[in-house]
């Protein structure tokens, strides 16, 4: 198992794979449903973590970082999305493991 984090690897090349594996376990056309995140062309790929086996994409999830603002308050928060397992994957804690990497980030960048 290979997990990539934010920031370790550019996605160059992924790109097909991750939108299949999406659609994979979804069974949905994510860049028509979504556009605004996942048309392509659209800039998200750097907000993925991954876990690779044997150079293929067997789970993921987008953790994207946005701000609101509350009163006169602007507070840092993030999206969680393409929340993806590949079924012959799973049962194996890929997922605990991303999100745990998602939350460890979220707190280090005060979201």
């Amino acid at each position: 198992m290979n997990i990539v984090f934010l920031g370790d690897v550019s996605l160059n090349g992924h790109y097909n794979k991750k939108y299949i594996l999406k659609e994979k376990v979804f069974n949905v056309d994510f860049p028509n449903l979504l556009p605004k995140m996942y048309a392509k062309g659209c800039e998200t790929e750097e907000f993925h973590h991954l876990i690779k086996e044997d150079g293929e994409i067997k789970a993921l999830v987008l953790n994207y970082p946005d701000y609101v603002w509350v009163a006169d308050k602007k507070l840092k928060v993030y999206g969680i999305g393409t929340v993806s397992v590949d079924a012959e994957r799973r049962g194996k804690g890929y997922m605990i493991e991303l999100m745990n990497k998602s939350l460890e980030e979220m707190r280090a960048e005060g979201g």
